[in-house]
């Protein structure tokens, strides 16, 4: 990001600093290497509760952006500690979100072994089978299970029946099993952690 900054504060502490003249008016060009695109992946919470969290934190540090500014226009020679400032917020926004939500539990992460249920539909067959958000489908119809498709595959080795081995929680494994006594085996009423794009 290239930036005019007016005034000479950048050209008296470094004389060699590139100078830009308009109208009268000196501005020093500040190149900015913004390699900010900072990733921020959410594993363990609801993603519509993060983003409503962090669209306050941002209408803070907008309203932080609008006083600086209004700074700036003050004191032109400030522009560049008050952008490292609006940077350094920004990036402390997302760390901290970052760290809150590596000390939640892990009910919205994927699993190498198995496949996360995420929720499960009322009035379905899946109700009558005890099994709670956040537990891990290991076998599925005595299949092993690693992704939403293969879930369903195994499901449909025997679509009127599903017997599936789980690790809950707390890391204890059990066996729950039900009939599926009408509609499709996809109606079974699982909600399960999608399988990732590649």
């Amino acid at each position: 990001m290239v930036t005019l900054v007016p005034g000479d504060w950048l050209t008296s502490q470094w004389a060699f600093w590139p100078v830009f003249h308009f109208q009268g008016k000196s501005f020093a060009i500040l190149v900015i290497p913004l390699i900010l695109g900072l990733r921020l992946t959410i594993f363990r919470q609801a993603p519509r509760l993060v983003y409503r969290r962090l669209a306050k934190q941002f209408v803070w540090l907008a309203v932080a952006a609008a006083v600086l500014c209004g700074w700036a226009a003050v004191r032109p020679q400030d522009s560049p500690y008050l952008l490292i400032v609006l940077l350094v917020g920004y990036a402390v926004i997302l760390w901290r979100a970052k760290r809150y939500d590596e000390r939640q539990q892990f009910w919205y992460s994927q699993v190498d072994d198995g496949v996360r249920v995420l929720a499960i539909r009322p009035q379905t067959p899946a109700v009558k089978m005890d099994l709670a958000a956040g537990d891990i489908i290991l076998e599925c119809n005595h299949r092993p299970v690693n992704s939403e498709t293969s879930f369903y595959e195994a499901l449909l080795a025997n679509p009127a029946y599903c017997h599936l081995r789980v690790r809950d929680m707390n890391g204890e494994l059990k066996m729950t099993e039900t009939a599926i006594y009408s509609g499709a085996p996809h109606e079974i009423g699982i909600v399960l952690f999608r399988d990732q794009e590649g």
